[in-house]
């Protein structure tokens, strides 16, 4: 039996408030963990406190130290921006060109990853394999590139059909990316110096994006290629088991997600979803199938399931079809279609999801069944708005393919007399 405490991670430090510095959040699991947030949207719809103008793609944020960042695409050039938080201006870009041609046209849109900030540093990748470190916080604000590689050139990697996904994961001193390439699938830089640590596999590239963890007592990368589910020890890149799965395409898209000992898996194309347990035998290491549900039950597109209090929010293949999944015993405890497809995260007990045609919906997190708490049309001429919505320091970040947008999630202020110095009206936000 998976118990409660077998599905949570105990050894996880609180996430500092304000930050969502990578992919998918503080602990890359698609959680924001601040409260006392706005969840009554119609008492209270968001506000919107700025918009600024973005080229293509789908990158979404990493917010660290009161600014924003992304990538989009402009013509044949790529960019990784910088803007104020709180106000939107643009604090820097960089630019750099790009070959798109004969390439997918959905697929052109623009860069795919997210970027990463750690320690003063921006660490992004973009769809044609450009591998960038930049400074964070120039004291000019001019951009500067700190060190670079090309993942596709240096590890003989072909380009995938719909570009170059992975986003960078920091693992200590390391940063670690997956180009997919016959000279390595999985790659681990020195994150200061850009020196390559260790190149491993020769998998194909899929879509996903590594995470790190410590499972059956061993610190553990583990990563979704093209072809299998792996782990890795950080230090030298050793495969340490596998197990295979094939999708079409190489379209192994969504995120693995790590609770305790285990590892779900899911993906589109007529694949389906898995859950594994890692445990250790002797002196190695297996993953062991718990259940194994093929083309059904969970079957992620583009987008990664959250898992809060053990239950699975997510989006299965077809039209519109947001479910509640039991992460244990693999029952569906609820599903709609009152919402497109898209992307969501876990915000003070509730969904916040973004559908790809541009609609924001607030759903309660909760297994008893689909409570929608309300929705705003944020983007209504949009078609595919994949990119990850992200909520840090009580702001809420969207975007399509033509525009950033900040909500404010933060509850309005109550008006309240002053009883000392006179009557003075009350600031409100």
């Amino acid at each position: 039996d998976l118990r409660q405490a077998d599905l949570t991670a105990t050894d996880l430090p609180d996430a500092p408030t304000g930050q969502w510095p990578q992919w998918r959040g503080y602990f890359r699991d698609g959680i924001c963990h601040e409260t006392g947030l706005n969840m009554d949207w119609t008492a209270q719809p968001p506000s919107e406190l700025w918009r600024q103008k973005i080229g293509g793609g789908y990158s979404s944020f990493a917010v660290a130290n009161g600014r924003v960042y992304t990538m989009d695409r402009q013509g044949n050039n790529e960019r990784v921006l910088c803007f104020d938080a709180e106000k939107g201006d643009l604090l820097w870009s960089y630019r750099y060109a790009v070959d798109y041609s004969g390439q997918d046209r959905t697929y052109a849109t623009g860069p795919r990853a997210t970027p990463t900030v750690f320690d003063g540093r921006v660490y992004a990748v973009g769809a044609m394999g450009h591998f960038l470190c930049l400074e964070a916080e120039p004291d000019d604000g001019e951009a500067k590139v700190l060190w670079q590689h090309q993942l596709l050139a240096e590890f003989d990697a072909e380009v995938p059909r719909w570009g170059v996904a992975c986003s960078p994961l920091i693992e200590g001193d390391r940063v670690i990316v997956q180009p997919g390439g016959a000279k390595g699938s999985v790659v681990a830089f020195d994150r200061v110096t850009g020196d390559e640590v260790w190149a491993s596999l020769e998998d194909e590239a899929g879509y996903s994006s590594p995470v790190a963890g410590t499972l059956a007592g061993t610190r553990q990368i583990i990563c979704l290629t093209g072809e299998r589910l792996v782990s890795l020890d950080p230090a030298d890149g050793r495969l340490l088991w596998s197990q295979p799965w094939h999708t079409s395409f190489q379209a192994n898209i969504a995120t693995p997600i790590v609770a305790g000992d285990y590892v779900f898996i899911s993906t589109d194309y007529g694949t389906g979803c898995a859950l594994f347990q890692v445990v250790r035998s002797g002196g190695t290491l297996r993953a062991d199938k718990v259940y194994l549900r093929k083309n059904k039950l969970m079957r992620n597109h583009h987008s990664t399931c959250v898992l809060w209090d053990g239950y699975l929010y997510g989006y299965d293949s077809g039209p519109n079809v947001l479910k509640c999944v039991d992460l244990r015993t693999a029952r569906q405890m609820w599903v709609t279609r009152k919402l497109a497809k898209g992307t969501q995260i876990y915000v003070d007990g509730h969904l916040i999801v973004l559908t790809e045609n541009g609609t924001l919906a607030l759903v309660e997190a909760t297994p008893d069944g689909y409570r929608e708490k309300g929705r705003v049309e944020v983007f209504p001429d949009s078609a595919n708005t994949w990119a990850l919505p992200v909520v840090a320091n009580g702001r809420l970040y969207l975007r399509d393919d033509r525009h950033v947008i900040c909500f404010d999630l933060r509850p309005a202020k109550t008006e309240t007399t002053s009883t000392a110095g006179g009557d003075e009206p009350a600031r409100g936000q």
